[in-house]
């Protein structure tokens, strides 16, 4: 069979309202467990946790649409997805010639390499641990 006639894979059921609150609840649930390293979780959830929100949700959604979730892999996608919106937002900083782009720019880099893969691993745990087959639905 030619790559052409090839059939679509198949796509997987999320369940709406896990999702969400797997979403939600993963940051505040690693800040609440790593809150004692010199309060820096919770300054990652103060300045990541906007930027988390608009840009994982769409990528976590597309997906879990298309794979089964898996913590490791869930994981690289937060790593992946913080190198880019690091770089989406050093571009918009020269762009808008913002005081010091490149500290503001590495500052999320370097915490965001840490924290967004933790963020994405919780979140694919607590997504795993939490759906229910009854709810889920193709998005």
């Amino acid at each position: 069979m030619n790559r052409i006639n090839a059939p679509f894979p198949e796509r997987h059921l999320i369940d709406p309202v896990m999702f969400f609150v797997a979403l939600i609840l993963a940051p505040v649930l690693v800040t609440l467990a790593t809150f004692w390293i010199f309060l820096v979780p919770v300054g990652a959830l103060v300045l990541g946790g906007p930027f988390y929100l608009i840009f994982a949700t769409p990528i976590l959604l597309l997906w879990l649409s298309w794979h089964a979730p898996k913590p490791r892999e869930i994981a690289w996608i937060g790593f992946c997805a913080n190198l880019a919106v690091s770089a989406g937002m050093y571009l918009y900083a020269i762009a808008v010639r913002a005081y010091d782009p490149e500290n503001m720019a590495m500052m999320y880099l370097y915490f965001g390499s840490v924290f967004a893969p933790l963020w994405a691993w919780a979140f694919a745990k607590l997504y795993l641990r939490l759906r229910r087959p009854f709810f889920a639905q193709t998005i």
